[in-house]
């Protein structure tokens, strides 16, 4: 995945499942507190089953990429570039025109 032309996907939103929902942390609260306070809930059926942070990280520079890389918090470190969790963001966030652009030759050719 070519972050620097991808423009921080991942950055834009963050879903959390209810069950994984604890008195938080320093590094969560510190990551909550850099992507604001914009909070939805997402669910089927009427069942809340997770809650998704949908709004771009403040830390996230107008070019897309993160202004706090070398000290960003440990929840940022755990997504991989390209990885599954990458991929669904991009999926989401970006048209796949805008994915053709952004693929490195080892990612899925298609994801949409």
């Amino acid at each position: 995945m070519k972050c620097d032309e991808c423009g921080g996907a991942c950055c834009e939103s963050f879903e959390v499942p209810l069950t994984d929902i604890q008195p938080p942390g320093q590094d969560e609260l510190r990551w909550v507190l850099l992507h604001g306070r914009n909070m939805k809930r997402a669910g089927e059926h009427g069942n809340y089953s997770s809650v998704v942070f949908d709004c771009r990280c403040t830390a996230l520079l107008p070019n897309g990429k993160c202004g706090v890389y070398f000290d960003r918090p440990e929840l940022c470190r755990a997504m991989p570039a390209g990885g599954e969790e990458c991929l669904e963001h991009v999926k989401a966030r970006r048209t796949p025109d805008e994915y053709a652009w952004i693929r490195d030759d080892d990612d899925p050719e298609q994801i949409h």
